[in-house]
């Protein structure tokens, strides 16, 4: 096991209120009708690529190594480097860096404890309530003049665990800081297979993932140049899925990003974000068809269109 926190809230420790919550939530999603052709072989997108941009660097001051957590806030700051990536793609296509945000998740992960019925301060959430949040409540910048707290880069960005305390409890946003993140909605929708989730990062759709397995630090394995990992570990936990692979060797992949530091994997031989790994697309496949799954991709449209101009722009800006 690990001693590392995770804080996603398992279907079976939920009360019958929370899955009545859960179940009217995804009742209101969107379909994911979005269907591609498998890459061909050696085909590789990984999302964590544009946090290096130039314009990231620009628009930030740095560039994004990913948020790390230090309490039982996997869903809120899963859910950040998710909407962080959006944000990210949302600029390159449009060719409109001015759009690059810093994204305020703890806002987002407070109002997800609220809508579970969790009020006050504490640890853990529900992944279609901060969902629903995305959708409802909209995504802030993060504006200091917002009362959101410092942002500490170390080797990933944090706020402290008496910060991702205080924000927990969704009463201390303001209504500025509602009013701020109304405008700036995400839509997002559940999937049920791994070809979903591959054709949803493909398209510039980053995916959240939340299940009772988490890959143990210490139990990955470098196989031809690119570290793998499995769901050997027991526990609820919510994190990210940015970049799909299909490999030469080891066939397809998706890369997870996790937030318990940069360094919790060891070094990634797979080229991705410090602090991920790379799952094989039948353990994808598992968690997605699992009963008690919550996998959602995330968009900044009504819907989910393909978008052959991204796939395109990627493949020709870093594996060209």
């Amino acid at each position: 096991m690990t001693d590392q926190p995770t804080g996603w809230i398992n279907f079976e420790d939920r009360s019958d209120e929370q899955n009545r919550t859960h179940e009217r939530i995804v009742g209101t999603m969107p379909a994911f009708g979005l269907v591609s052709e498998a890459p061909a072989v050696g085909t590789k997108v990984l999302l964590t690529d544009l946090w290096k941009r130039q314009e990231v660097i620009d628009a930030l001051g740095y560039s994004f190594p990913g948020w790390h957590q230090l309490t039982g806030s996997c869903v809120g700051v899963g859910f950040g480097n998710a909407i962080q990536t959006l944000n990210f793609i949302d600029a390159f296509i449009r060719n409109e860096p001015e759009r690059i945000i810093l994204a305020a998740w703890p806002f987002n992960y407070g109002r997800s404890r609220q809508l579970a019925g969790m009020n006050g301060q504490g640890e853990g959430s529900m992944g279609s309530t901060i969902a629903r949040s995305g959708s409802i409540d909209g995504v802030s910048d993060w504006v200091k003049e917002l009362g959101l707290p410092e942002v500490k880069n170390t080797d990933q960005l944090l706020i402290g665990k008496q910060n991702e305390l205080l924000w927990s409890d969704g009463k201390h946003a303001s209504q500025a800081m509602r009013n701020e993140a109304l405008p700036h909605k995400v839509t997002s929708a559940q999937l049920s297979s791994a070809a979903q989730v591959r054709d949803a990062i493909i398209n510039g759709y980053p995916v959240t993932r939340a299940f009772s397995t988490f890959v143990n630090p210490g139990s990955t394995q470098v196989k031809n140049g690119v570290r793998i990992g499995s769901y050997n570990g027991r526990g609820g936990h919510q994190e990210s899925w940015l970049g799909y692979w299909n490999h030469p060797q080891n066939g397809e992949l998706i890369y997870e990003m996790n937030q318990w530091g940069a360094n919790v994997y060891g070094s990634d031989p797979g080229g991705g974000a410090d602090g991920g790994v790379w799952i094989p697309m039948e353990q994808v496949d598992r968690q997605c068809r699992g009963q008690y799954a919550e996998i959602y991709a995330m968009s900044q449209y009504d819907g989910y269109p393909a978008q052959p101009k991204f796939f395109d722009w990627i493949q020709k800006s870093f594996y060209a």
